[in-house]
């Protein structure tokens, strides 16, 4: 139970991008409370001793909020346990985190106060561009309901501010200059995995899961590349659709589909105006792009049923049959009808007919050209045989269908 409960929170936390883990004895991970930062930045960090106390101080029943000289954030509390008789309590952190913008005014500020080496400013900075953004009255009711759920109720807890700020800069550690920047390259390698994750979902069509991944990696901030931020964000979003289009494209759909739904989005991107459209405006590419991998996507068919699917969507209102394709991919008739069946599960004068039927339910919803003009702009030179069409993948007749969408 508590496992899984465990498990839950990870995720809730996950998904608004907090990192939250789990200590207890003999708490040999301390070191990943900070991300192996003051592991990066001092010789021999002992995090034992500067940790420990902080973990004492909780009490049962209370969530410690504390900050460090770095001016990041934790929230810490010790995990219930079911048993009496239960060893050493665990710990549960969350964080670190930020409670504003790292502006670079604030950034040279901190360097200059710890005496922060200049070779060590990546490292810091691309900490700081990791943690998530939580303004403390957020941060509260985040925490009320954690609360509810761990304590059953905000009334059975407290919410206490430890009184000492953490100062791990003493006299006798030495700064860490001999070795690369591994906490750097950690958290960029991170942020590139978690980008690979995000662009196969979409490749996959995963729009859900495409969403979630998305939600994780807002908790990377990349370097600014542009002093206005809104074109900053702008180029940033560009450098988005890229990435998603060369990911579905993986996906073997059509390059025109792809190259119609891009260009849509360019012209949205450029007209942003403010910096918040830009969340709203990602996750509605994501969603888009995994559509096209739903509806268009060929990579399960071989090149040559690609082809016709390829042929029959974008040449659906021209005259066309089993013969006619046969004969313009150089194959015989009965062979692409065995193949087309086997690989699609339908046969190809279905597939025809029922693309002109979606595209004629388009005419019907958006103008009112009769059945006929209809009938003729999809392909169908008869009109009667049109009508039988559309009852067979509608059950009911265009006319009919004309008339219930006019009614709601």
């Amino acid at each position: 139970m508590q496992i899984d409960f465990i498990t839950f929170l990870q995720t809730m936390m996950q998904s608004q991008g907090f990192a939250l883990r789990m200590f207890s004895s003999p708490f040999s991970n301390l070191e990943e409370i900070d991300f192996g930062l003051r592991h990066q930045l001092f010789v021999n960090f002992d995090y034992t001793k500067y940790f420990m106390p902080l973990f004492q101080e909780c009490k049962e029943q209370s969530i410690c909020l504390f900050s460090d000289d770095f001016d990041t954030h934790f929230a810490l509390f010790q995990f219930p346990n079911a048993e009496k008789d239960a060893p050493a309590p665990c710990y549960v952190v969350i964080g670190p985190y930020t409670t504003t913008p790292m502006t670079s005014v604030r950034f040279f500020e901190i360097t200059q106060t710890l005496s922060i080496p200049q070779t060590l400013h990546r490292d810091l900075l691309e900490y700081y561009n990791s943690l998530s953004l939580m303004p403390e009255n957020s941060m509260d009711n985040l925490l009320n309901s954690i609360a509810m759920m761990i304590f059953e109720g905000t009334k059975n807890y407290k919410q206490v501010t430890l009184d000492r700020q953490m100062h791990l800069i003493p006299d006798e550690l030495e700064f860490n200059l001999s070795s690369e920047s591994e906490l750097a390259m950690s958290i960029v390698e991170q942020r590139y995995h978690m980008e690979d994750h995000l662009l196969y979902a979409v490749q996959c069509g995963d729009t859900n899961k495409a969403l979630d991944l998305y939600n994780q990696f807002l908790s990377f901030k990349l370097l600014p590349r542009s002093p206005d931020i809104l074109r900053n964000a702008k180029n940033l979003m560009f450098v988005l659709n890229t990435l998603l289009r060369k990911a579905v494209q993986k996906s073997y759909v059509h390059p025109y589909h792809i190259d119609d739904l891009s260009a849509q989005l360019a012209i949205k991107i450029e007209a942003m105006t403010t910096l918040s459209q830009s969340h709203s405006l990602a996750r509605e590419m994501i969603r888009k792009y995994c559509n096209l991998v739903q509806n268009y996507s060929l990579k399960n068919y071989s090149p040559l049923i690609q082809k016709v699917l390829n042929h029959v969507d974008f040449h659906y209102a021209e005259v066309m049959s089993l013969k006619v394709l046969a004969s313009l991919f150089s194959v015989s008739p009965s062979y692409l009808s065995g193949l087309f069946k086997k690989e699609t599960g339908s046969t190809l004068t279905d597939y025809i007919n029922q693309k002109r039927i979606e595209h004629s339910l388009i005419l019907l919803n958006t103008t009112s050209l009769p059945i006929q003009s209809i009938a003729e702009q999809v392909g169908f030179s008869d009109v009667n045989y049109f009508t039988r069409t559309f009852k067979k993948f509608k059950e009911m007749s265009p006319r009919e269908y004309r008339m219930k969408i006019q009614q709601l």
